[in-house]
């Protein structure tokens, strides 16, 4: 089945019939990243080449480092999907008699509490809690979230082991893929920037500063439509519709390819 997503509808009122493309869909997810990243980089590099506030060269609404914008809506939007998606994965495991229905739930609650810190910045109230680094360890100050959150997505990846080993080897390979895609742009590019700032004395406003923030997220972006793209599948695979609840009447939808 090819194209975007699209619905028909019987008029008899008693069943909808959703059917669901999963190229169609990510297609449409890259197209928006592509998009976002070209603006969050296009835009600070000609306020460079002409000599104007490069921090400020992207509208509010589409600045992909600033909160309360169209960027952090999409995000936290990638990450509730998926979260709805790994329930409806934790159903059909049920349904089927898997072992696994507990760490599919796990997984939707993790991305769902992803996507309200996503919306509301919650990590970010834990950068007033200062750890009084100093010299190099200053470049571990200043973001201080990082070193609250790191414990625990570590724990997260022990206690999901035997999960990950009882999984097809290339759909466990590819949520390993999508999950160091959305840590390393999470984590790992916020300590560079922080190094930037701390050991190489880079302005915060620097057109550098500007395209790691950038950088973060388009892979943040990336590793989540990654996992989306992969629980489709996984949901295809099943090989049965998703019926939905509207009223007194059932929708039935169906993942093709």
């Amino acid at each position: 089945m090819t194209g975007p997503p699209g619905a028909a509808g019987r008029r008899d009122g008693s069943t909808a019939e959703i059917h669901l493309s999963v190229g169609g869909l990510v297609g449409w997810l890259a197209a928006i990243i592509c998009i976002l990243g070209m603006i969050g980089v296009a835009m600070p590099v000609l306020a460079y080449l002409t000599g104007h506030d490069v921090a400020r060269a992207t509208f509010h609404l589409l600045n992909v480092r600033h909160e309360g914008s169209i960027p952090t809506l999409f995000s936290s939007s990638l990450l509730a999907m998926a979260s709805i998606l790994l329930f409806v994965v934790s159903a059909m495991e049920k349904r089927h008699g898997g072992r696994d229905v507990a760490y599919w739930r796990g997984l939707g609650f993790a991305f769902a509490y992803l996507a309200v810190d996503e919306t509301a910045q919650l990590h970010e109230t834990l950068n007033h809690f200062s750890l009084g680094g100093t010299g190099f360890l200053a470049v571990f100050d200043r973001f201080p979230w990082v070193w609250f959150y790191t414990p625990l997505a570590a724990l997260f990846a022990i206690a999901y082991g035997r999960f990950l080993l009882r999984l097809p080897r290339r759909t466990a390979l590819i949520f390993i893929l999508s999950g160091a895609l959305f840590v390393g742009g999470a984590i790992g590019v916020e300590e560079v920037g922080a190094y930037q700032v701390v050991a190489d004395h880079i302005s915060r406003d620097s057109l550098a500063y500007v395209l790691r923030g950038v950088s973060k997220e388009m892979l943040m972006y990336g590793g989540v439509t990654l996992f989306i793209w992969c629980l489709l599948h996984r949901i295809r695979n099943y090989g049965e519709p998703l019926h939905l609840a509207f009223g007194a009447g059932t929708a039935a939808g169906r993942v093709g390819p």
